[in-house]
């Protein structure tokens, strides 16, 4: 049961307790004030008798006599003496666990509050609802920032489409990366870092034999060519001379750039035998490293690309499907992604410029205007972008990196929104409640 439900049940079940409670006190006052009636006329007589003897007893000289106190007199010199008694306060679960055994298990809103106190609570609901979205609409200059942003992100998409600003060849990247850095690194260390990496191998020593691995597949079907698991499997492939597959556990040796025999003991023992190689000579191991960094970045920008994290050991048809038809791959991803974020970042500071307190209230507040823009725009761009693949069937022109930031915001905006809508609406229940509070306190000051 969650809280919400305790808090329904415990009040529903004081409010009972407390009507019973006015209830029987009023039975019980009517009933008292009739018994106080009858003692008092009772009183009023036995003092008339008392006051007759007394007059009696004088007239026969017995006036000496010493009379017992009447039974006012005897309550006014022995005042009754009040004790407070204390009692422990009952804990919440106790108190909650009283409720159910009392059968308040399942109470509504309803059941506690009476049809005018609900049309009330609605009536200001609305009002806040009201006043929350007068703060948060967009006025001419969020329009204005509006298209611009939709602008950008639809000029973005077209002038950086997924087959622009990449090499034709995996040579030219190698030579506008490895080039410049030939002339800085010693020459023991060229073997390393300029060689070939051996999961770039496609030919096979044994013809005979078929490994799945050739020019158009070896990008999504070698681990040492997966964004993320590369960063392990390149250095372990290249100081073993080995290829492992997507697999995990299949893994060739490479010779003269060549697939050969299974390694022995397959991928746990290229990475052994990377570790011997690595503590051979200090150098060998951030050499190798720096290597993949290499070859990542001249794979990361030709036109086959670098598959998306972890499709390939998933699915590699998928993986195939993403690259060959819709040419998205990491870079298309992440080059979309990055420039997506880049000019919502640019929209949200140029417009935050615009905050002015005595205008638009809490500083979340405006805010909110700032994501209803972001969050319109991206999702503008992003359908358009739909749209414009599914119509010219060019599906190299999907926005891979777009969308997913779009869906980001769809997420991270929305859930913004409601948190400060919320806030919105306790800082005014707050109030309400603290004038209440106020005016309580005149009404009994």
């Amino acid at each position: 049961m969650d809280e919400d439900q305790q808090i329904l049940n415990l009040l529903k079940f004081n409010q009972d307790q407390l009507n019973k409670l006015t209830s029987d006190t009023k039975d019980n006052i009517v009933h008292m004030e009739g018994l106080v009636k009858k003692g008092h006329d009772q009183m009023m007589e036995m003092d008339e008798s008392i006051s007759k003897s007394m007059t009696l007893l004088k007239k026969y000289g017995l006036g000496h006599i010493e009379v017992k106190k009447t039974t006012n007199e005897v309550e006014e010199d022995n005042p009754t003496v009040g004790v407070d008694v204390m009692t422990e306060a009952p804990s919440w679960e106790e108190l909650v666990l009283q409720a159910n055994q009392a059968g308040y298990e399942h109470t509504l809103i309803e059941d506690i509050l009476t049809p005018e106190e609900i049309a009330k609570a609605d009536q200001r609901y609305e009002e806040i609802e009201q006043e929350f979205a007068r703060k948060t609409k967009l006025n001419k200059v969020d329009i204005s920032f509006l298209l611009l942003a939709t602008a950008l992100q639809c000029a973005r998409q077209y002038i950086f489409s997924n087959e622009k600003f990449r090499f034709n060849k995996a040579e030219d990247a190698d030579k506008a990366i490895k080039d410049p850095l030939k002339k800085r690194v010693p020459k023991d260390w060229q073997d390393i870092l300029f060689g070939s990496v051996p999961y770039d191998a496609v030919k096979r020593l044994d013809k005979s034999k078929d490994t799945g691995i050739s020019a158009n597949t070896h990008r999504y079907r070698t681990l040492g060519h997966d964004p993320i698991l590369g960063w392990f499997f390149g250095p372990v492939n290249i100081l073993s001379d080995s290829l492992t597959k997507s697999d995990f556990f299949t893994t060739y040796e490479v010779t003269n750039y060549q697939i050969g025999d299974p390694f022995p003991n397959g991928t746990w023992g290229a990475i052994t035998t990377a570790q011997e190689v690595a503590q051979e000579n200090k150098y060998n191991l951030p050499a190798a490293v720096i290597k993949q960094a290499i070859h990542f970045g001249t794979d990361y920008f030709t036109k086959q690309g670098l598959p998306i994290p972890f499709v390939s050991t998933l699915d590699n048809d998928l993986s195939k499907v993403l690259i060959n038809q819709f040419n998205i791959d990491t870079y298309s991803v992440t080059r979309g992604a990055t420039l997506s974020v880049l000019i919502n970042t640019i929209i949200s500071f140029i417009h935050r410029l615009f905050y002015d307190e005595k205008k638009y209230g809490s500083l979340e507040a405006f805010e909110v205007k700032t994501r209803k823009i972001l969050l319109l725009s991206n999702a503008i761009a992003t359908t358009s972008n739909v749209i414009y693949v599914a119509l010219s069937k060019d599906l190299k022109k999907l926005d891979a990196g777009g969308i997913l930031v779009t869906i980001y915001r769809l997420i991270s905006d929305t859930r913004f929104i409601s948190r400060v809508k919320e806030e919105f609406f306790q800082t005014k229940l707050q109030q309400d409640l603290q004038h209440e509070l106020d005016y309580l306190d005149r009404v009994l000051g």
